[in-house]
């Protein structure tokens, strides 16, 4: 077993229910690729809606420890989701994968891959259809930049 760092996009206005089985593709991802090839010991997440929240019942459902981490936005505005993001790498243990799910440009999302792949993480990048990408390179975390293959 190995701990896991998930960092994915928030949730569309049109799905803002924090509903689970509203992220099929994210269910898709956790199934598939982390059961079979991690089997997270503790996963480490934000509290936002979206995959941050669907990754959360899918770890409740797997009886997976996962505390998710709030952003302080009454205090620090819009600085609080890259602060939140900042300690998720930092709780994170060296050699902890990260698994970012950025949908549409996701920045903050994208951001804490960088700062995964800067703490010397190996990253990973899962699109909608659930394939999976190793990420090498910062370049490749771009806003809206199609991902190469590694």
């Amino acid at each position: 077993m190995t701990d896991l760092l998930i960092a994915g996009a928030r949730a569309s206005n049109r799905d803002r229910d924090r509903s689970f089985t509203g992220h099929p593709h994210v269910v898709k991802v956790l199934d598939a690729w982390l059961r079979e090839r991690f089997q997270p010991g503790r996963i480490y997440v934000g509290d936002a809606t979206g995959v941050d929240w669907c990754t959360l019942c899918w770890a409740r459902e797997h009886n997976i420890p996962c505390d998710p981490l709030e952003a302080p936005w009454a205090d620090l505005g819009d600085a609080a989701g890259m602060l939140r993001n900042e300690w998720l790498v930092d709780a994170a243990p060296p050699g902890t994968p990260c698994l970012g799910l950025p949908y549409g440009e996701s920045p903050g999302t994208r951001g804490c891959m960088r700062l995964a792949l800067r703490k010397g993480l190996p990253v990973f990048c899962a699109d909608r259809n659930g394939d999976v990408t190793p990420i090498l390179d910062p370049c490749d975390i771009r806003l809206g930049r199609r991902l190469r293959r590694a």
